[in-house]
């Protein structure tokens, strides 16, 4: 049999990162926290958030990514391995419910239901997969190595040994014979079933056949003292399938294959993220596989939007807006400034999450895109004063900031918000040429969201984006971000001319 198969992590020598990086700078700053909280949604029991950390620069492990998407996104294919991994569900819960019980005997057919329900489960799925026509090496990946786990000795006596004893259980027959404090248990002799005209006589009482009288336990209780006195006897009835029954519960293997747990547990990430943006898309969002470039130099996106945003519901009224982005040949940083709350924060948020999720292989929010692979979203943004801060707010940013540069590559992503608003316009225009002009000199590509126009005319390496307001109101933003030279004042003077504050109007109120 294989060594290893995954499908989130093709080859057998690729580790789960150690710890999830819910904590990180970069994790809150791009709110990846709560998309990846929406994807965990009724998934806590896997642990996905090591998976979400799990960013790959290598472009064909993130073609394989893709392809499995894809395939999931087939509904027969997806309800297969949906199936499997409920059935494994029910194994898990079943397992953790027999270690409640207090009657060994008890515990025992518990748990063997359990093995019983994922000897099925797997079964089913290795069916279904040898039906379909799967296009992803992943998906086939499993395929074959369900065909050769189902067909090895190893399973095949599991199989036989739990069916043969599920079946010896469904062929115990007794009766138990009640005379006052006197309970009598022996074996089923052929006598007759009266429960046929039992039902018949109270047949009149029963009422609307659509009403259901039943109660049906939701978790087996533990047996009464007289209940385990049945099933004691019961067992010396059948000595030979309960010694089969005993023997199986004592043996302490783990029942579920290791490959398999791991597919369960990594499948869950493209199920969760999946079933997300189908919500997301019902809404009108367009979300796409990203055309991964060979090289670094040209990246562009359409229609990408905040997925974040997207998820809590947009509050304006012309809901979750979609931008646009390129850069081409020596452009890398991406200089965006404008009016206050005019959408650059989000246009930033959108421009990383839209890069590290093509990082994690998944479908991304923006109509089409064409990105290369990095190995790594790096991001600074403004905060306010810290107590812990104890240099002050300029210096904390400072050394955010060399950290950033520190761990930047040439390969990686940088998204900086008002990064330089802690200090005088003079000082913030000399730390701002010095970062950028470093970021840009290595080849990295990024975002800047600044209130300095000149930020982005410090060469051929910066593209200016802004955002709009209305032409013929400029007290209301558009949320859209243009590709034009940057125009503060232009902004400023139209907002004067609106309030009656531009310099001929103030001339006319001071006239005596």
């Amino acid at each position: 049999m294989p060594e290893t198969v995954s499908v989130l992590f093709p080859g057998p020598s690729t580790e789960l990162p150690a710890t999830a990086p819910s904590g990180d700078e970069t994790y809150v700053d791009l709110c990846l926290d709560q998309i990846f909280a929406a994807v965990e949604k009724d998934r806590d029991a896997y642990h996905l958030a090591p998976l979400f950390a799990a960013i790959s620069d290598d472009r064909d492990t993130l073609l394989y990514r893709q392809e499995v998407a894809r395939d999931l996104q087939l509904p027969e294919l997806r309800r297969a391995v949906e199936g499997f991994a409920r059935g494994l569900r029910e194994m898990r819960e079943e397992l953790a419910r027999s270690e409640k019980r207090h009657h060994p005997l008890q515990r025992a057919c518990i748990r063997l239901g359990a093995v019983v329900c994922y000897v099925r489960r797997v079964v089913e799925l290795a069916a279904t997969l040898d039906s379909l026509d799967p296009e992803s090496r992943g998906i086939r990946s499993i395929r074959s190595y369900l065909r050769t786990y189902v067909a090895s000795d190893i399973f095949r006596t599991v199989q036989a040994e739990v069916e043969a004893i599920a079946h010896g259980l469904s062929r115990v027959e007794y009766e138990v014979r009640v005379q006052g404090l006197r309970v009598e248990v022996a074996p089923f002799l052929g006598e007759v079933d009266l429960s046929a005209e039992v039902e018949s006589t109270f047949e009149r009482f029963r009422g609307s056949p659509d009403r259901e009288h039943g109660f049906v336990f939701r978790d087996a209780p533990d047996l009464g003292p007289v209940e385990e006195e049945i099933l004691d006897r019961v067992a010396l009835l059948y000595p030979e399938t309960f010694g089969r029954l005993r023997a199986f519960a004592a043996n302490p293997r783990d029942w579920v294959d290791a490959v398999l747990r791991r597919f369960d547990r990594e499948v869950q990430l493209y199920l969760g993220y999946l079933e997300m943006i189908k919500r997301i898309a019902s809404e009108g969002r367009e979300f796409c596989y990203p055309v991964l470039a060979t090289d670094g130099s040209d990246e562009r996106a359409e229609g990408m939007f905040d997925l974040a945003l997207a998820l809590r519901g947009s509050t304006t009224a012309r809901g979750v807006v979609s931008n646009d982005f390129a850069v081409a040949g020596p452009e890398r940083i991406l200089v965006v400034s404008g009016p206050n709350q005019g959408g650059k924060t989000t246009f930033a948020r959108a421009f990383g999450q839209l890069h590290y999720l093509a990082l994690l292989g998944l479908p991304v929010p923006a109509r089409s895109a064409f990105l290369a692979p990095h190995d790594r979203v790096l991001t600074h943004f403004a905060t306010g004063e810290r107590s812990e801060d104890e240099q002050g707010r300029l210096r904390a940013d400072l050394v955010r900031l060399r950290s950033l540069l520190d761990r930047s590559t040439s390969r990686s992503v940088v998204v900086l918000n008002e990064s330089f608003s802690s200090s005088t316009v003079a000082d913030a225009l000399l730390v701002g040429r010095a970062v950028l002009g470093t970021v840009a000199a290595r080849g990295t590509i990024g975002v800047c969201v600044t209130f300095l126009d000149e930020l982005s005319r410090l060469g051929p390496w910066t593209v200016s984006l802004v955002a709009t307001v209305a032409p013929d109101n400029p007290s209301v933003r558009t949320f859209r971000i243009e590709r034009r030279p940057a125009d503060g004042r232009a902004y400023a003077v139209a907002l004067a001319l609106k309030h009656g504050l531009a310099y001929p109007d103030l001339c006319r109120r001071l006239q005596p």
